[in-house]
């Protein structure tokens, strides 16, 4: 097994997210093939932001059990943070194809193509995975205009009318109540 970014030491660690990785590294060195491991390491990462990292371990986890759905959309959600939306793509898809009773596998890859549509009539010079100015509600975290949850808390987050600022009365509304704009 490839070893990914650098191997942690306990003073480094200060958040939960770091306990975590050092929890899981030293289990790893139990059982390296571990792919329920790896996959949980590589959501860590995630969650810290390190998504090159996080994928690193979620390639290694899928190399030990390549039908587990949920190892897919992991990494899937990793390529959305990083702007990479075509390869999110292609994961939600084999994460729906693995396990097409998932409806979060469906969402995603909804949303991925919507941002993967909105990327390539993004006129040059304009990046499509800039902050889109709104920030999560727990840790202030900058959020791209396609995040679902904070990658840095994982809370999700709710959708607001970018127009005037009222929430949406439906989840699955497309449309501002108040406003008429489209969300």
């Amino acid at each position: 097994m490839e070893k990914p970014g650098k191997e942690a030491t306990a003073s480094q660690f200060t958040s939960q997210e770091d306990k975590n990785i050092l929890r899981y590294q030293k289990a790893l060195e139990l059982d390296p093939n571990d792919a329920e491991l790896l996959h949980n390491l590589g959501w860590a990462y995630y969650q810290k932001g390190e998504y090159d990292i996080a994928i690193s371990y979620l390639d290694n986890a899928i190399m030990f059990d390549p039908d587990d759905s949920s190892i897919y959309d992991s990494r899937g959600v990793c390529h959305s943070a990083k702007g990479d939306f075509e390869k999110a793509v292609a994961d939600f898809k084999k994460a729906s194809a693995l396990d097409p009773n998932e409806p979060n596998y469906e969402d995603n890859l909804a949303e991925a193509e919507e941002a993967l549509k909105s990327a390539k009539s993004t006129p040059a010079g304009k990046s499509p995975t800039q902050p889109s100015g709104r920030t999560c509600s727990a840790c202030g975290h900058a959020l791209r205009p396609t995040a679902k949850f904070c990658p840095s808390c994982g809370m999700k987050q709710v959708v607001v009318c970018g127009k005037c600022g009222a929430e949406p009365k439906k989840a699955d509304s497309k449309f501002c109540h108040k406003c008429g704009s489209k969300l």
